[in-house]
């Protein structure tokens, strides 16, 4: 339950990036996105943010979460759990996000970094892992 706290609260950051970006009229990011357990894993890897059992926790997880946006909030999909959120822009630049969203898993209001590319986008937060990155790739 633990390590689906975290990827809930990894998630809900990049729903407020999402958000942040329809709220300024950039459609090109509306729609449905999938953690890529692959790339994850290798800058988890890489940087060494996660090794050993707590990056195994991690990549049972990995892969199968969606982020979707519709309106003006994101929604997180993960197994049986679905959230929704509002999202609030702090910062933005032509392809980052800096947001921030109220998480009711852990009753915390997390801060996050989206940095968007052509396929999807990265997200970076450090709650509740300190220098934790994932990778969401835009479902057609």
């Amino acid at each position: 339950m633990k390590q689906l706290r975290i990827i809930i609260a990894l998630v809900i950051v990049i729903c407020l990036i999402i958000y942040g970006l329809y709220y300024f009229g950039i459609h090109k990011y509306d729609g449905m996105y999938i953690s890529n357990k692959d790339q994850t894993i290798s800058y988890l890897k890489e940087n060494n943010v996660l090794s050993g059992e707590r990056l195994d926790k991690v990549s049972e997880i990995l892969g199968t979460t969606k982020v979707e946006l519709d309106g003006k909030r994101c929604t997180l999909i993960s197994d049986d759990y679905v959230e929704t959120d509002e999202v609030r822009i702090l910062s933005r630049d032509r392809n980052t996000l800096v947001v921030e969203i109220f998480s009711d898993v852990w009753n915390k209001t997390i801060k996050g970094k989206l940095v968007f590319d052509d396929g999807g986008y990265w997200v970076y937060q450090d709650f509740p892992i300190p220098g934790y990155g994932e990778r969401f790739d835009k479902i057609d």
